[in-house]
């Protein structure tokens, strides 16, 4: 499924994992599956936790949040 992860670079966000865990914060970078090991597409979170590299195949849903 893609979640077209680009769409949010730049934005503060609500990432919830198909492990359900939810993870909220900045999504400052974007990476293409081609650059990935994984063969999927990854969006970097910054968020009070920590920074984040996360692969699609973990989101379950993600939405923009105000």
């Amino acid at each position: 499924m893609s979640f077209k992860l680009w769409e949010f670079d730049g934005k503060k966000v609500e990432i919830r994992f198909v492990d359900g865990d939810v993870l909220t914060g900045k999504a400052f970078d974007f990476n293409y599956r081609e650059d990935n090991i994984s063969g999927n597409d990854s969006i970097s979170i910054k968020s009070a936790k920590g920074t984040f590299d996360v692969d699609e195949s973990e989101i379950i849903s993600i939405k923009e949040i105000k």
